[in-house]
């Protein structure tokens, strides 16, 4: 072989070699581009599912709110309801007093009678 033809084998080798490096390196680049189009697109469906996710928690959220103000409003149901019970056995407690009090003075003049019967009893039946 002459050294031209040396030199022509070499250059197509050398264009071969870089055709070769060439188609590669776009197939590399287009694949890597698809798959992170696939990876940004999984992204997306992660993303959006994560905005589901918060929409449930926050739709969550509002029950709780909603049964945190019924709790509420039934607490207050029920403190004023006690309120009344206590205001109730108050008013009891003192009609009691009162009552007791009539009976004390009922029980004094049963007692002062009982003693003026005895007293009669003695004079009109002597022994």
């Amino acid at each position: 072989m002459t050294e031209p033809q040396i030199w022509t084998a070499l250059g197509i080798l050398a264009a071969a070699l870089t055709a070769m490096i060439t188609m590669s390196t776009q197939f590399m680049m287009r694949t890597i581009g698809s798959q992170f189009a696939g990876v940004h697109t999984q992204f997306a469906a992660v993303h959006t599912q994560f905005a589901t996710v918060q929409t449930q928690f926050a739709a969550i959220d509002d029950k709780f709110a909603d049964m945190n103000d019924k709790f509420a409003a039934m607490n207050e149901n029920m403190d004023r309801r006690f309120d009344e019970v206590d205001r109730r056995f108050d008013e009891v407690d003192r009609r009691f007093g009162l009552v007791e009090g009539r009976l004390d003075r009922v029980e004094r003049r049963l007692d002062g009678l009982h003693t003026d019967v005895q007293a009669i009893t003695r004079r009109i039946l002597p022994d």
